[in-house]
C-alpha cells in the first residue's frame, strides 16, 4: 500500500514518516484547540496584511489615474479655447480619453497588485510564515489546511496556500 504526501502530493511507502521527495513530515502534528485557534489567528493576521497591500496600490493607482485624466483633459480644454476643437470634438475627445484612461489603468491596476502580492508575500509574509511554521515546529500543509478553513473565500492569502503556486513561492520560483 502506499500513501500521498500532503505537501506535494507524491506517492509514498506506506511506512514513510516523512516525504522522501520534499522532506515534509506526513504525519500530522497533534494540536489542542488552543493551537488551532492560535494559527486561524495568524493565517487571518498574514491575510489582512495582504489586503492592506492590496489598498496601498489601489491608492496609488487611482492617483496616477487621476492625475492623467485631468492633464489630457486639460489639455483638450486648452485646445478648445485656441478654436482648436469644437465642442462636440471636446466633450468625443474627453469621452475617449477618459475610456482608454480606464482600460489602461484597470491593466495597470491588476498588474501592479498581482506583482504586489507576490512581492509582498515573498519578502514579508513567507518569512514570517517560515518563522512561525518552524518555532511551532508545524508542517507547512498543515498550515496550510487550518489556514483554508480559517480564511473567507477569495481571500488573497489563498493565493499561496495548498498548491504549486505556495510549493514555487516558498522555494525561490522552483517546483519541490
Amino acid at each position: 500500500m502506499t500513501k500521498v504526501c500532503p505537501a506535494c502530493s507524491a506517492e509514498l511507502p506506506d511506512t514513510a514518516a516523512v516525504c522522501e521527495y520534499c522532506g515534509s513530515s506526513i504525519t500530522p502534528l497533534a494540536l489542542s484547540v488552543q493551537d488551532h485557534k492560535r494559527i486561524r489567528e495568524f493565517a487571518l493576521e498574514l491575510n489582512d496584511r495582504l489586503v492592506h497591500e492590496n489598498r496601498l496600490v489601489a491608492r496609488i493607482t487611482f492617483s496616477l489615474t487621476a492625475v492623467v485624466v485631468l492633464a489630457s483633459l486639460l489639455s483638450l480644454i486648452a485646445l478648445y479655447h485656441i478654436n482648436q476643437l469644437s465642442l462636440l470634438n471636446l466633450i468625443l475627445f474627453s469621452l475617449a480619453v477618459i475610456f482608454l484612461v480606464y482600460i489602461i489603468s484597470a491593466a495597470i491596476y491588476r498588474r501592479k497588485t498581482n506583482q504586489a502580492f507576490h512581492r509582498s508575500f515573498k519578502e514579508k509574509i513567507n518569512p514570517d510564515l517560515n518563522s512561525f511554521v518552524s518555532k511551532e515546529r508545524l508542517p507547512h500543509w498543515q498550515f496550510d489546511q487550518i489556514a483554508q478553513q480559517a480564511l473567507k473565500p477569495g481571500a488573497p492569502l489563498k493565493r499561496f496556500l495548498l498548491g504549486d503556486e505556495a510549493a514555487r513561492e516558498r522555494n525561490g520560483g522552483r517546483f519541490i
